[in-house]
């Protein structure tokens, strides 16, 4: 395949609690994080930094369209096209 980029970024560092053990591990932003996360965590804001890869990528690679950007999830099953961004 010609002119194809893949990113493979990780979630941040977060202290969870799972069966009342507090267990260091990655995990984005989601909707039930303040629910699991360990006291006094710095909850981090993945739309802002998904939003600076891919303007960073543009101007890296001198990307003119987005027609084709495609995100999937292998931690929450979850796939995004350009029509989420």
């Amino acid at each position: 395949m010609k002119n194809f980029i893949s990113v493979f970024p990780s979630a941040l560092r977060y202290c969870i609690i799972e069966d009342s053990v507090p267990t260091i591990t990655t995990k984005w932003n989601c909707k039930d994080i303040p629910e699991i996360l360990c006291p006094n965590q710095n909850i981090k804001d993945d739309v802002l930094f998904i939003s600076s890869m891919i303007d960073s990528l543009i101007k890296i690679f001198l990307i003119s369209t987005l027609k084709n950007l495609f995100f999937l999830d292998f931690q929450m099953d979850l796939v995004l096209d350009q029509n989420y961004l």
